[in-house]
């Protein structure tokens, strides 16, 4: 399964540099494959894509640069996958729309 870790920089100054210095030695849990790790372009966090079939790892991750980071975990799919799950929906709605329940 596919995940975006959002992340923010601490906006304390004190913080950074222990923040930087945490990220810097932090290493990846195996049970985890970074297939993209993104900085924004303004310094105040990044995103990662990764992938992993057991959530707990990227969990253990999370919770290793909680102290220094706010993040938010999104799982996702690809856009062909989402585009069929949208269409089915919009089917079993459409079929759904003229019946009634008692």
């Amino acid at each position: 399964m596919k995940f975006v870790v959002m992340w923010e920089s601490p906006a304390n100054p004190e913080h950074i540099e222990r923040a930087q210095n945490s990220f810097e030695a932090w290493k990846p849990n195996p049970g985890v494959k970074y297939l993209s790790n993104l900085g924004r372009v303004d310094g105040h966090g990044g995103f990662a894509v990764v992938e992993t079939d057991d959530g707990s790892r990227l969990a253990q991750d999370a919770h290793l640069l909680a102290p220094y980071f706010n993040s938010q975990i999104f799982p996702v799919i690809e856009i062909d996958e989402y585009a069929r799950s949208h269409r089915d929906a919009i089917q079993t709605r459409k079929s759904v729309a003229g019946t009634t329940t008692r």
